[in-house]
């Protein structure tokens, strides 16, 4: 009922979509997008989208270019610098913990780890700059895991690899 009623009504509505189609998914989960979320994406006023891919898979999808926006996902500023403040009394354990020293020089991605954040070229920059202050930290997971490490290894980069980390803790990361 809730249904036609929208539709008689045509209540406009906008979609905030962070994912993509990219990548493997499981067959089932292709087949049940490809029925379930084109009609929605079609029917809504606009689409706001975390990236290009997303962009890219809801006008394939059904949403018209010219109403489909890219948008940056940000944190709030302020709340994670007033929190990375207070981890300050911290930082020595912290960096620690991922075996960086008094003087090395922490280089930090957040990202999932796939071929389109272009981590590998992150790799090779840090292995370009020739200084063995570098520590290069990965914090996340995804398919290309593995062939970040065996890139860091062949370059000689001192990597640390800390896998997928709560939002409540990536400020410790910063920090």
């Amino acid at each position: 009922a809730a249904i036609t009623w929208c539709r008689l009504r045509r209540v406009p509505y906008l979609l905030v979509v962070e994912s993509h189609d990219e990548g493997p998914r499981a067959g089932w989960r292709r087949r049940v997008k490809g029925t379930v979320v084109p009609p929605v994406v079609r029917g809504a006023a606009g689409v706001l989208v975390s990236g290009t891919l997303a962009r890219r898979s809801m006008v394939e999808r059904g949403a018209s270019a010219e109403h489909v926006h890219v948008f940056a996902n940000t944190i709030d500023v302020d709340a994670f610098g007033e929190q990375a403040d207070r981890l300050v009394g911290t930082r020595p354990e912290l960096r620690g913990a991922l075996g960086a020293g008094h003087e090395d020089v922490i280089v930090l991605s957040v990202a999932r780890l796939a071929p389109e954040k272009g981590l590998a070229l992150l790799v090779r920059a840090v292995a370009e700059a020739r200084d063995s202050r570098l520590l290069l930290v990965l914090a996340g997971d995804g398919p290309v895991r593995g062939s970040l490490a065996e890139l860091a290894e062949e370059l000689s980069v001192r990597l640390v690899l800390v896998g997928d980390v709560e939002w409540e803790r990536i400020v410790e990361l910063y920090a």
